[in-house]
């Protein structure tokens, strides 16, 4: 049953030939590990370049909440109307919107970014060395996908990779003098880009969202959307959540979930674009979640 909806969601997104092939390369990873090994190339509906991915593995997942589930996408009406508007009224003033993907994995959420704002920058930044290989194969063909490795945190540093969960999407970062991959701040980011405004800051980075918020973050009040997965649930007691919203609290901003994601809205950079309840919030997919100043989830 659970191949048949898989195999019924792919077809629908990405058409007959193309769902069936994912589906097909995705059983057959799972029945053979070997084959896991190697990367498949997939062609997707609606998408200008084909993608690379590793048979049965988390790539699989992260094509269904991107491109399927479409998580990233603004989860109300009002709201997608606001950010597209600041969208255009930045491009308007001839400056550049940029798109920070923290933790960008094999870049799938890039593309998709690529494809809903497509003048804007994507700063896709991805710590783990083979994650960044097909990361780099994914964007090369986007013109307006610059691909850092690294990390992301308060200051510039150095950190080592482990993996607790055995899977592409679940490498962690840890400070350490020695460690062999560097990290960014956000700041130092735009610092790259001439003439540019920082529109959108996507986040999922296993458990470092910690040593992202806990200093230099004058960034948050300059950022209209924030989009974060909090680890809570992976990470017991290192207070991700708590980390992120307590810094989001301090200046009003809107917390619609979507999935695995957490959208925050600011309202000083996007209310006066669209008039507040203008849209209404899309229930059947969506759940509205209040943080309170406390930094805990009222649902």
């Amino acid at each position: 049953m659970r191949s048949l909806i898989s195999l019924y969601r792919n077809v629908q997104a990405f058409g007959i030939q193309d769902g069936s092939k994912a589906v097909v390369a995705r059983i057959a990873a799972t029945i053979f590990p070997s084959l896991r090994k190697g990367l498949k190339i997939l062609r997707l509906g609606g998408l200008p370049h084909p993608i690379h991915v590793r048979p049965g593995t988390s790539d699989w997942a992260v094509i269904n909440q991107v491109f399927i589930a479409r998580e990233y996408d603004c989860p109300s009406v009002g709201h997608n109307q606001a950010v597209s508007g600041f969208y255009q009224d930045t491009l308007s003033r001839s400056e550049t919107p940029v798109i920070i993907d923290c933790g960008a994995n094999i870049g799938l959420a890039s593309i998709w970014y690529t494809q809903k704002y497509p003048r804007a920058r994507v700063i896709a930044i991805e710590p783990e060395p083979e994650n960044f290989r097909i990361l780099t194969l994914n964007a090369a063909k986007y013109p307006n996908i610059d691909v850092i490795q690294g990390g992301v945190f308060d200051r510039e540093t150095r950190v080592t990779l482990s993996n607790t969960g055995d899977q592409p999407w679940t490498w962690e970062t840890k400070e350490a003098d020695a460690g062999e991959v560097v990290t960014h701040t956000i700041p130092g980011l735009m610092g790259r880009l001439s003439n540019s405004k920082l529109m959108i800051v996507k986040i999922d980075i296993e458990g470092s969202e910690v040593a992202l918020f806990r200093a230099n973050t004058e960034w948050v009040s300059n950022t209209p959307v924030i989009v974060f997965e909090a680890h809570d649930w992976h990470f017991n007691w290192r207070g991700t959540f708590h980390a992120i919203v307590s810094v989001l609290v301090t200046h009003p901003r809107d917390y619609i979930q979507s999935g695995e994601n957490m959208f925050s809205f600011s309202h000083e950079l996007l209310s006066t674009i669209t008039p507040a309840g203008s849209g209404p919030i899309d229930r059947r997919s969506h759940v509205v979640a209040v943080v309170a100043a406390s930094g805990q989830p009222i649902s």
